[in-house]
């Protein structure tokens, strides 16, 4: 898989950089925001990964700026360490924020997380409530216009699609987002769930679709058809 690491320290990029071909990734590197949006945006890599403290740019700007045009994976790998910061990337379209200093072993865990969802899969249709949910094409339909979902929301809608019916936990869903347990406090599972709502015609407020079950977790409602 291609990764684009944008990252100003170039001794830390240098050095990521290495670890991470040297385990099967084809890693791409710029120095300041407005070369890495640019080339986000013309090599469409499969993952970005950004600091947040750039020059020219900030990593926030470059967040916004590229999640309509860009379909791959965006990760924040940053020393910010404000929990306002994480929320905000992540409601920017951010899929997963890890502070510095991180174990490499543990950044290429995550990324080998992501990079099984690209795997080969059986291609399976979803219908219910309107949406049309396309596993081979990974395309997701709304009465027949389509939805655009960043990688983290699609994960979430297919986990959800193949358990509809079922309680899945903040551990089961961070587990499969993230390929880490839940720690109690993190937000990217709670936050991805309100930004697939908006997309997918859904409330917060009064969820019809993906029902919050207290004390529990999440689930798909089950009038859904069955993969085909």
């Amino acid at each position: 898989m291609k990764i684009l690491y944008i990252e100003d320290d170039l001794r830390l990029a240098e050095l990521i950089k290495d670890y991470l071909e040297k385990n099967g990734f084809e890693v791409l590197l710029a120095h300041d925001g407005e070369e890495g949006m640019n080339t986000a945006i013309k090599l469409q890599p499969e993952i970005v990964l950004l600091d947040m403290m750039l020059p020219g740019m900030n990593g926030m700007e470059i967040c916004r700026r590229i999640r309509h045009g860009f379909s791959g994976f965006i990760l924040f790998l940053t020393a910010q360490d404000d929990n306002m910061d994480e929320v905000a990337a992540l409601e920017m379209g951010a899929d997963d924020y890890i502070t510095k200093p991180i174990e490499p072993r543990v950044l290429l865990a995550r990324l080998r997380a992501v990079s099984r969802r690209y795997a080969g899969k059986p291609s399976a249709l979803f219908y219910f409530c309107g949406l049309e949910i396309d596993t081979g094409a990974r395309k997701v339909t709304l009465d027949g216009k389509e939805v655009i979902l960043s990688p983290n929301e699609y994960e979430l809608l297919i986990f959800l699609a193949e358990n509809a019916g079922l309680t899945m936990s903040r551990d089961d869903i961070s587990e499969r987002l993230r390929g880490i347990n839940y720690d109690g406090l993190d937000r990217t599972v709670d936050i991805t769930v309100s930004r697939l709502r908006k997309k997918i015609g859904d409330s917060d407020k009064r969820p019809e679709k993906i029902k919050t079950v207290w004390g529990k977790g999440y689930m798909l409602v089950k009038d859904m058809g069955a993969p085909r």
